[in-house]
């Protein structure tokens, strides 16, 4: 009962931080969404986390690692610096 108290706290705050903005910008809110990939595929983690080879997942987490450097995050996230400031 809790939980579900707290819950309806935190919306009313976010219902009221958005309707306080929203007075100030000419009632108008701009609103952008995202999913930004993380540059790997992290599924062969969880698959190794099955494996009974102890070294399975740390070679796993190598090459997720190699992934992530290899798709160069920094330019990606500039990229997304310039959709946002547009």
């Amino acid at each position: 009962m809790k939980l579900k108290h707290q819950l309806w706290a935190a919306l009313l705050a976010v219902v009221s931080v958005t309707v306080s903005f929203a007075s100030y910008a000419d009632d108008k809110i701009k609103v952008m969404s995202r999913n930004i990939y993380l540059g790997a595929d992290i599924f062969p983690v969880l698959d190794a986390a099955n494996d009974p080879n102890p070294i399975a997942v740390p070679l796993a987490v190598t090459k997720v690692f190699q992934d992530v450097q290899a798709t160069n995050f920094p330019e990606r996230a500039e990229a997304l610096a310039d959709e946002i400031y547009r």
